[in-house]
């Protein structure tokens, strides 16, 4: 696995750490997307990217309280673009539709945007985004509505 590969060569970059953490929940590990979170975590203790991946985890591992407990965290951390969308992110899995909608509009978007809708793992659920609040938003940033 490349992800695998890169967190060899780099293993000091918590970015690479996630992306593992990331391709696991992919492939439906969950304990191993868990243990890797752990490890971007210890390189990165506030970074967006590893609460991200250990929250949707989380979800994933029917956690929610856990989860909500990393959102309030990433809440509580400095904004920027990035961190809003996983925010928005995890929002989402969790089903709270409000503050999905609150993160996904966040200014500057964060060019991974689309990844919200397209996405069935990293994006929001479409139950989340069939509320009648998301056909706005998706048609502001020029992604196909339930509508259209």
């Amino acid at each position: 696995m490349q992800h695998e590969m890169a967190k060899r060569l780099d293993p000091f970059t918590p970015f690479q750490s996630a992306l593992l953490s990331w391709a696991c929940r992919y492939r439906g590990d969950t304990e191993t997307a868990k243990e890797q979170a752990g490890r971007t975590l210890e390189l990165s203790p506030d970074g967006a990217m590893g609460l991200l991946v250990l929250g949707v985890t989380y979800v994933q591992a029917g956690r929610t309280e856990d989860a909500r407990a990393i959102a309030r965290a990433m809440e509580a951390e400095p904004g920027n673009s990035f961190s809003a969308l996983g925010l928005a992110i995890l929002c989402g899995q969790l089903g709270d539709v409000q503050n999905t909608y609150r993160w996904l509009t966040y200014e500057p978007p964060h060019a991974w945007i689309v990844a919200v809708t397209i996405d069935p793992i990293v994006g929001v659920p479409s139950e989340v985004l069939s509320d009648p609040v998301f056909e706005e938003f998706l048609a502001r940033i020029n992604l196909p509505t339930r509508a259209g």
